[in-house]
């Protein structure tokens, strides 16, 4: 295995041409300040636990209280973890060692990380056991295998899992199938986010992260993506203010008292049943945190939504195409089949994903997929069902 003393700056770059075969990797999330040194010596009896998170006989009220520091160490660093295999798979490090291995043993590349991550495949990620913190409002963990993400080892040996502390989102795309398989190791196979909670060393009670912002990750979940969808062409059509006026009437409304016309997806609104749909508006003040951003003019609010990172826009995206299938599906409800018109569903789904080379499903036989304190779960599937 491999682990990494913690810093200020804790980046990893693994990339090859073909495969990456790991089996642990581990980045401390140790703050700074109970790093072993000189003034302060200590030797822990279980040196990979007590880097992971200060485990092992280092625990106490006092170390956990320092364990638990009002500002991460990682606070200016946003950078994430990649680990690359451009034209092979990334899975554990004796998955192709074959009838040598112990069967009894669970065959899965665990990664420990203290930041984003960024794991991306030709072909497969497969068998993987994920613990990431987003550390940011802006993180997205990316999870893209050009072939198949397979929750599962080798021939059924263990049980994948990916578990997100902190905000922002995780995101798991596939250019075929997402498959979260049952096998024959006990244990549920997950994939789950948890906000800024965590578990203490010393009595295993739940405490309130307080480096992290608050709010769980979305959950985020694409198959059949062989090519990237449009995000610039959608964003043009449904959400650039110097294109209302382009835009059909179901797109624009007037705002303010200037009655100025902006897409509708810009600013908040209330519907008929008195939901309050959020706009990019707002979408931009919660990821930056710039509240002064809403009484800003609409080329300014614009500028720093295309400032964000391409992998937090694309969030707010797919929520456009998500609203606008739900309400075309609102519209027809209960109109006779002759009388539903569907167009502006299908014209927003061909928009954000054009042709027809979109073919994956997601298929669950076993795993749990949860999110907590607030995170949504999305699966898009352009050109194949979910089971």
């Amino acid at each position: 295995g491999l682990v990494m003393a913690p810093g200020r700056n804790s980046n990893l770059l693994l990339a090859a041409e073909r495969d990456v075969l790991f089996s642990d990797i581990v980045q401390s999330r140790l703050p700074l300040t109970l790093l072993p040194r000189p003034t302060a010596p200590y030797v822990p009896d279980d040196t990979k636990s007590f880097m992971r998170n200060g485990g092992g006989n280092f625990s106490s009220i006092y170390v956990n209280a320092l364990l638990n520091p009002d500002v991460l160490d990682l606070v200016d660093d946003y950078q994430p973890t990649r680990i690359y295999a451009r034209t092979g798979s990334i899975e554990h490090l004796y998955a192709r060692a074959g009838a040598s291995i112990n069967p009894s043993v669970q065959r899965i590349a665990t990664l420990h990380s203290n930041e984003q991550v960024w794991l991306r495949a030709g072909r497969d990620i497969r068998g993987v056991d994920l613990d990431i913190r987003n550390n940011h409002l802006t993180d997205v963990s990316l999870l893209e295998a050009g072939n198949d993400f397979l929750m599962t080892g080798s021939g059924g040996d263990g049980t994948g899992r990916v578990s997100v502390r902190g905000p922002g989102a995780i995101v798991i795309q596939a250019g075929r199938d997402v498959y979260f398989e049952k096998t024959r190791f006990a244990g549920q196979g997950y994939l789950e986010t948890t906000g800024n909670y965590r578990s203490t060393n010393y009595d295993q009670s739940i405490v309130t992260e307080k480096g992290l912002p608050p709010g769980g990750a979305d959950i985020v979940i694409l198959a059949g993506i062989k090519q990237q969808p449009d995000y610039a062409g959608f964003m043009e059509a449904y959400l650039d203010p110097a294109n209302v006026a382009a835009m059909p009437d179901y797109l624009r409304r007037t705002v303010g008292p200037q009655n100025t016309l902006l897409p509708v997806h810009f600013t908040d609104w209330v519907d008929e049943r008195n939901i309050i749909h959020y706009g990019l508006a707002s979408f931009v003040v919660a990821k930056t945190g710039n509240a002064a951003l809403r009484t800003a003019s609409a080329e300014a609010i614009w500028q720093a939504f295309l400032a964000l990172p391409a992998l937090t826009r694309e969030i707010f995206v797919r929520n456009v195409l998500a609203y606008e299938v739900r309400e075309t599906n609102r519209a027809n409800a209960g109109l006779p089949l002759g009388e539903q018109n569907h167009a502006r569903g299908y014209d927003a789904i061909a928009k954000l994903f054009p042709g027809d080379n979109w073919n994956g499903s997601i298929v669950n036989t076993n795993a749990r997929i949860e999110t907590t304190r607030g995170g949504d779960v999305s699966m898009f599937v352009p050109g194949g069902g979910v089971q």
